[in-house]
Parts: C-alpha cells; structure tokens; sequence
C-alpha cells in the first residue's frame, strides 16, 4: 500500500499562497478584499445569519489571526502564541486577543471567486478560563 505524503507544514507564506483542493479549488487565507463574499456565503449558507458587522470589518481592516499567523515562524510556535494570549489577558485586551486567534480561510476557484469559507473563532470556552474569576464577598 502507497504511503500518504505527510501534510504540509503551515507557514505564513503557504496560507497565502493557498494549497490545493478538490474541484480545482484552492484553500487560502482570507484577504480582506474577501470580507464581503465570505459575509454573502455565510448568510446563503444558513438563510438567516451573516457574521456579525465587526467580525466583517475586523477581517476587511486584516487584524484577523494577528497572533497566530507570527507565532507559525516561531522556533516553538505553540510557546510563542502562548505568550501573546498570556499578553493580551493580562493586559485585558479581549477583542484583540479574540482577533488574534481567529481566522477566516476561503475556497477559491479557479477563477479567482471565493466560493466557500471557514470561520475560525476563538473558543468562548477559553475565554471563560482565561477571565478574572470574581472575588467572593468575605463573611
């Protein structure tokens, strides 16, 4: 049996450049000039909800993934993104942090039209364990 080639490594340059996919399509990074054609997938997708206004003019201004696109050229990659979201929590910096993780990739044909996306958010579950647990009142 033909062994598998192993996937490729996920650099800043390769989800720019986009790695092939079914149906001539190739899988990339998104742009933000995609913003509006990944809000028009996203609403056809389910008839009722398109990503919200800010999540679309976060992705149109290219703050998307700020934290994890650096991190992929890291000697330890995992270690440095874990040093900027401990960063960010510290400081508070919520809406950047959750930026920062997120993550939008398209489909696009050959043709060059986005034809498909994948939105990648921060978990809120994390969200949960990073934030400061109030304090209960002394009795």
């Amino acid at each position: 049996m033909a062994r598998k080639p192993p996937p490729p490594t996920i650099t800043p340059a390769l989800l720019d450049r986009g790695w092939s996919a079914p149906a001539g399509c190739r899988i990339r990074l998104a742009r933000p000039t995609d913003a509006d054609a990944v809000r028009a997938l996203q609403h056809v997708a389910d008839g009722r909800v398109s990503p919200d206004q800010e999540y679309a003019d976060t992705l149109a201004a290219g703050q998307l993934g700020h934290l994890i696109i650096p991190a992929l050229t890291a000697r330890e990659p995992s270690r440095a993104l874990l040093e900027q979201v401990t960063q960010h929590a510290q400081a508070g910096a919520w809406n950047a942090l959750g930026d920062g993780v997120s993550f939008t990739l398209v489909a696009e044909n050959r043709r060059g039209d986005v034809v498909g996306a994948l939105l990648a958010s921060f978990p809120g579950t994390l969200f949960g364990l990073l934030l400061p647990k109030p304090r209960r009142a002394a009795k």
